[in-house]
């Protein structure tokens, strides 16, 4: 595989696993192997290899071995007769950090398809995919924008390698900031009651009695204020408005991202944000990705105010 001179530096830093691949091809170099394609899944790391070999059965007869690297966890996985498409079962064996099979053992054909999976780390993953997911997002009284965008890096160099490549389920993780919509939709009791009680919490974590005393004393005002209702009843309520099933309602995730999960933090005294994650694929026809997450700020604070009406 040749690279033009001004890539050289380039492919070397920015593709950690390209090196794995030509030591790949340099093993298999009589065979003129072509690789077809190459798919990774961003989110567990994993990667599935394709590559097609040429073995004129003249050729093929006068070769031992094919040696395969058993570099940076690639192993084979199958292999097929590319004509008839039926499956190959060879017997390869690790051998001083090489799959090695003999070439005798390759049924009557020119063309064999074999499957390679294995890993690529994070520090390369992160040279081939870029992806960007702020903290601070664009806000008006109404929503709250959280800018996305994954992209390839260094196309014209993938391009050399792959004939076809797929990075799937590219991930990114968005906090939603939700505290000040607790804050400003609570009720002023409810707020009150619950600033006492880790007021009064944290009082009995030190030793001054007079503080411990004070503490509680304000603890049971505030609450004698809500009829009786327990910290614990609240902190359901907070739960419920923060049920993915209800938290999705106050999100719009824009095309060609999906929502794969949401996740909410532990409830302490009042939430502070809500972990979402979304994912998207990228290929050589569609190598980026970019779009608005948006929070309906504003319609979950009003749920927030319904939950609490009836507390207050």
């Amino acid at each position: 595989m040749i690279f033009l001179v001004e890539h050289i530096d380039t492919a070397k830093k920015a593709l950690d696993v390209v090196d794995s691949i030509e030591k790949l091809l340099e093993k298999l170099g009589p065979y003129k192997p072509e690789i077809k394609s190459m798919t990774i899944d961003h989110l567990n790391k994993s990667s599935i290899l394709k590559m097609l070999i040429t073995a004129p059965s003249g050729h093929r007869r006068s070769i031992s071995d094919i040696e395969i690297p058993a570099y940076r966890g690639y192993s084979v996985y199958e292999v097929f007769d590319a004509i008839s498409l039926n499956k190959i079962n060879l017997p390869w064996i690790l051998k001083e950090g090489k799959w090695v099979v003999n070439g005798k053992n390759l049924p009557s054909s020119e063309k064999y398809f074999i499957i390679l999976r294995g890993s690529v780390d994070k520090e390369a993953l992160d040279e081939i995919v870029r992806v960007h997911a702020p903290e601070d997002p664009d806000k008006d009284e109404e929503e709250d924008r959280y800018w996305l965008h994954s992209a390839l890096n260094n196309i014209s160099i993938l391009e050399k390698i792959y004939a076809e490549l797929s990075i799937e389920r590219v991930a990114l993780s968005v906090k939603i900031g939700v505290q000040k919509s607790f804050s400003t939709s609570v009720p002023e009791q409810v707020r009150d009651m619950l600033e006492a009680g880790a007021r009064a919490d944290a009082a009995m974590s030190g030793r001054d009695r007079e503080e411990v005393f004070r503490a509680w004393l304000h603890y049971r005002t505030a609450k004698r204020s809500l009829a009786n209702i327990s910290p614990q009843v609240m902190i359901d309520r907070f739960k419920r408005v923060l049920q993915p099933e209800v938290f999705v309602i106050y999100l719009k995730v824009p095309e060609p991202y999906r929502l794969e999960g949401i996740i909410p933090t532990s409830i302490g005294l009042i939430p502070e944000s809500v972990g979402v994650n979304v994912h998207t694929d990228l290929t050589f026809i569609k190598p980026a990705a970019e779009g608005k997450l948006v929070f309906k700020k504003k319609e979950f604070g009003q749920r927030i105010s319904s939950e609490f009406e009836e507390l207050a």
